[in-house]
């Protein structure tokens, strides 16, 4: 178990290995705040919608440098739940955070810490109808993307990714050693390896 009473979370983890790590997390759903240990981090911003969300974790990027950042972008739930999943809206909501992510990528070139940056692009959950939670395709499959230096390119993964391998793929990253907890793997494929 880790501080807060809760288990150990990839903030945690970096933190006690790599002390001298810069640790930042942007997100605009409160919610979050809560899930992690946040005296791990050096920045937490709860910000005020997904393009504030990414103006500070970019402003972040420029001045800091940082070595871990997770931005969490909101809207697409959040459309998902007032139009439905997969209606024009919540379309259009998919590819304003596809602009975001376009607009980090370059706060990440600007600050020139692209070229050493690994990015990880996924979802938490799908959805049907407007809500989640249940156990069809369309609420658990999800994107995984990696891509960033030692990721194989363009490489479609065969194998099984659950989300929590996320976690284990950051520590692997890191050349950290994952707490015994976690049943979660490391994307070792993404890297070439089997």
């Amino acid at each position: 178990m880790g501080s807060g009473g809760i288990f150990s979370t990839i903030f945690s983890v970096l933190h006690a290995q790599q002390p001298s790590a810069v640790i930042a997390c942007f997100h605009d759903w409160s919610g979050l705040g809560v899930l992690f240990e946040r005296e791990a981090l050096d920045t937490i911003e709860d910000t005020d919608g997904p393009v504030n969300t990414t103006e500070r974790a970019v402003a972040y990027f420029k001045a800091k440098q940082p070595d871990f950042t997770f931005i969490h972008l909101d809207h697409i739930d959040h459309a998902g739940h007032k139009y439905g999943y997969r209606t024009s809206e919540h379309y259009k909501s998919i590819e304003e955070a596809d602009r975001l992510i376009g607009e980090a990528i370059h706060g990440l070139e600007a600050a020139g810490i692209l070229a050493q940056t690994i990015l990880i692009i996924t979802s938490d959950h799908g959805g049907v109808g407007k809500g989640h939670g249940g156990a069809t395709l369309a609420e658990i499959e999800i994107p995984w993307i990696i891509a960033g230096p030692g990721v194989a390119p363009a490489k479609e993964l065969t194998s099984f990714v659950n989300i929590y391998d996320t976690a284990a793929t950051v520590t692997h990253i890191f050349g950290l050693t994952a707490p015994d907890c976690w049943i979660a793997k490391p994307v070792l494929e993404a890297f070439g390896s089997p």
